[in-house]
């Protein structure tokens, strides 16, 4: 009894080590991009993500991208950079594949033309990296992300998010 014990007790150890090993943080945002839009607004982001490692990591992307948003070449960089380096705490989501293909179609004239980092916009604009479901999708038409942070919400549904289906790509 005591040796299962303490094989049970050893199982326990080594599960709570592997959880905080690969835990994930939740950091503030702060200022550095206006994240979400109506009501799903949110300040506070997860780490590590897809793209980038911590909140010292995700900095680096925020000029760049700036510029690009500043560029207005598509409704959806905005939205697209915040899931992309800032994903939401709540949620955990990355941006979906079919946001990051509209975002690098309707943006990768002003690329080339502008002289932005381009090496760092490219890097996530790896279009293939990001999932088919359970991440964050286009914006509707008639809702788009604040540029600025004091922006009032407005009321709609929670649009923006790709349905769960049971395959990852």
């Amino acid at each position: 009894a005591v040796v299962m014990a303490l094989v049970l007790y050893s199982f326990y150890l080594i599960t709570l080590l592997c959880a905080f090993s690969n835990a994930q943080n939740c950091e503030s945002i702060g200022t550095l991009l206006p994240c979400g839009y109506n009501e799903t607004k949110y300040n506070d982001t997860i780490y590590p993500n897809l793209v980038v490692s911590s909140i010292e990591d995700s900095s680096k992307y925020v000029s760049p991208l700036r510029q690009l948003i500043d560029t207005q070449c598509s409704p959806q960089t905005l939205h697209f950079g915040c899931a992309a380096v800032f994903p939401s705490c709540t949620t955990g989501r990355g941006p979906c594949r079919t946001l990051c293909e509209r975002v690098a179609d309707e943006c990768s004239k002003v690329l080339i033309q502008e002289g932005l980092n381009v090496l760092l916009l490219t890097q996530i604009l790896q279009c293939n990296s990001y999932r088919t479901d359970n991440c964050v999708d286009l914006l509707p038409i008639n809702s788009t992300p604040p540029t600025e942070p004091s922006m009032s919400p407005s009321p709609s549904p929670t649009p923006g998010i790709a349905p769960q289906n049971s395959n990852n790509s």
